[in-house]
């Protein structure tokens, strides 16, 4: 028996779009580990027992790997804002030892709607905050837009201050430090109203300022445009000579550094999360060319932004990548 099907004999309304479905584990008071569908029908959040779905017992209906905490590690309750985005995609799966409330645009969660964010982050003991926008020159043609996630941070920080969540871990950008856009602006006030709730109400945060990020899940930037591009033997689109300089870093080391971060002890404290090894858009090219054995022709175009900056990571922390841009493309063709 489907999904489908058991949702249908229990009269529940279905609509195949725009609507959610997960498994959830959670602990009793007797310390025994039960599980349960959540299911977001109909723009509203509905739990049901997992008995309810024992039509059939042989049936496989959706897996879920529970992980044991590792000794020492506290099993926690963890808000994360953007969860079914690039990075929260490849996120979520590494907190399976966690309890993990799961907040999105797409499951009808909008961090601007204050009283539905206070209502996901009672009782959580951490918040991994990705939610936003991530263009920079849509950000110049709706600035407006993007001062909503401010506003969006700005209740994530409040929620934190009303339910005494002692943690937040914030999803910055290398754009702060090239101020060209509203989207680096909105990010540099974003880290700096998180230095002033660690001053003044004690909270810890964490400001991750994320740099060229690509991997699975991911149809935003130039290593995915280019991989798409070179799979179907099209002219690759090359914005002024390819001389330019970035940062690439592997999603899986990025989501490693968040996982294992939410236990260690910090007070308020801002890390580049990128590989600080340079990379132009010519390189990536001649990667291309080497794993895919095939030319690669471009169509060059001018600039969009100025370029010409040499822009890595350098304020590393505890961050550290383990994954080269040579393998990494190789790992997704």
């Amino acid at each position: 028996m489907t999904i489908l099907e058991i949702l249908k004999s229990l009269d529940i309304p279905i609509k195949t779009k725009g609507n959610y479905i997960t498994k959830i584990g959670d602990i009793g008071e007797d310390g025994k580990i039960f599980y349960y569908w959540q299911f977001y029908i109909d723009n509203k959040i509905s739990m049901i027992p997992i008995d309810k779905f024992l039509v059939n017992p042989s049936a496989k209906l959706i897996e879920l790997k529970y992980e044991i905490p590792p000794e020492g590690i506290e099993r926690q309750k963890i808000l994360l804002t953007g969860s079914e985005g690039f990075i929260g995609r490849n996120l979520y799966p590494k907190l399976s030892s966690h309890y993990l409330v799961r907040y999105d645009l797409v499951l009808g969660n909008n961090i601007t709607d204050s009283r539905k964010l206070e209502m996901f982050s009672k009782g959580c003991n951490a918040i991994i905050h990705l939610a936003g926008k991530v263009l920079v020159d849509e950000s110049i043609r709706k600035p407006l837009e993007y001062f909503d996630d401010l506003k969006g941070t700005l209740n994530i920080l409040e929620v934190a201050r009303k339910f005494d969540i002692p943690k937040i871990l914030y999803a910055s950008s290398a754009a702060v430090y090239n101020l060209q856009s509203p989207y680096g602006l909105v990010k540099l006030q974003g880290e700096e109203w998180m230095k002033m709730y660690s001053e003044l109400y004690g909270i810890k945060t964490l400001s991750m300022r994320f740099f060229n990020i690509y991997g699975p899940f991911n149809n935003k930037g130039i290593i995915y445009h280019f991989i798409k591009a070179a799979k179907e033997k099209e002219s690759l689109i090359v914005y002024g000579d390819g001389n330019q300089i970035r940062d690439y870093v592997h999603v899986n080391d990025v989501t490693d550094f968040i996982s294992s971060i939410l236990n260690d002890n910090f007070e308020c404290e801002t890390v580049d999360i990128g590989t600080g090894v340079g990379s132009s858009v010519n390189d990536i090219i001649n990667i291309l060319k080497i794993l895919s054995k095939q030319e690669i022709k471009t169509i060059n175009r001018k600039a969009k932004f100025n370029d010409s900056d040499y822009s890595v990571a350098q304020l590393f922390w505890k961050f550290k990548p383990k994954i080269n841009l040579f393998d990494g493309i190789k790992g997704l063709l």
